[in-house]
């Protein structure tokens, strides 16, 4: 099977390499500000050519902590220093969820970022070991991102 993203002109193309387009792999990303203890955490991506989708969850124990704006290191490095283009929800355990936006954290990294109203305008605040509130045994988060590998 060649490589994803290594066909070349002439090549042949089976069953199997079109069944591995897409398959997800998991990675352990470095978490900045996130203390994991015995906190649940599952990351995973797919890159098809140029194009990295992934996605994160993490749910937080009773020996977790968000200590600041939780910083997430990406399994492929970006193109380019931009806004990663993604979402996330932040759920407070029996409270609610807030929504979020991924933040631009470089060509490495990508950063979590509440929502939130001030006066006529939505803008984003961030996420803090008490912003969107104050993080603890059941609370998570989980986003979703599309963007574009070196």
């Amino acid at each position: 099977m060649t490589a994803l993203g290594d066909f070349t002109s002439g090549d042949v193309l089976t069953a199997a390499d079109l069944n591995a387009i897409g398959t997800w792999t998991s990675y352990t990303p470095t978490l900045t500000n996130v203390t994991v203890g015995n906190g649940n955490a599952d990351f995973r991506y797919t890159q098809i050519n140029k194009t990295v989708v992934l996605a994160g969850f993490f749910g937080l124990g009773s020996t977790s902590a968000i200590t600041g704006t939780p910083i997430i290191s990406l399994p492929v490095t970006a193109a380019r220093n931009m806004t990663k283009n993604g979402t996330c929800r932040l759920v407070q355990f029996g409270v609610g969820a807030w929504d979020g936006l991924i933040e631009d954290g470089g060509t490495t990294a990508i950063v979590l970022v509440a929502t939130g109203a001030s006066g006529s305008y939505t803008r984003w605040f961030a996420v803090s070991g008490t912003v969107p509130f104050t993080w603890g045994n059941g609370s998570w988060f989980d986003f979703h991102i599309t963007y574009e590998a070196a």
